[in-house]
């Protein structure tokens, strides 16, 4: 019985001792400057916006913003329509959805060099 009793008090020991080093990141750690940059992001972009989410925890999500608020905003899944309440220090990052400026730059340049060549062509057949 004693030997069974030095072994439940042992791991309950080791138990308390663990627990107390391993420390979970939650939202209060967040950085303040970070969190007034989302809050600022999900105001310019809007209700209704789509948007991807990565969260400090590693998830990342793709959906719109459904409402927000001053303490987190709410966001709708786009494949599941689920809702869920994100508050703005659980956020690492969001991105507007869509493409990149640097992308619909390439596309529309991509798009008017044929019509510019296209042009030049047929301003030479005419002047002949």
């Amino acid at each position: 019985m004693l030997k069974k009793s030095l072994v439940i008090s042992l791991i309950l020991v080791a138990l308390n001792l663990t627990g107390g080093l391993v420390r979970a990141q939650t939202p209060t750690d967040a950085d303040p400057a970070l969190t007034a940059k989302i809050k600022a992001k999900v105001a310019k972009y809007g209700a209704g916006k789509k948007v991807v989410v990565k969260l400090r925890d590693g998830a990342r999500m793709s959906g719109y913003i459904s409402t927000f608020d001053d303490d987190s905003f709410v966001f709708r899944d786009k494949k599941t329509n689920a809702t869920t309440d994100v508050g703005y220090a659980q956020v690492k990052k969001i991105d507007g959805g869509g493409l990149p400026a640097g992308a619909q730059i390439a596309i529309i340049a991509a798009a008017a060099v044929p019509v510019i060549i296209l042009l030049r062509v047929l301003a030479v057949i005419s002047d002949n």
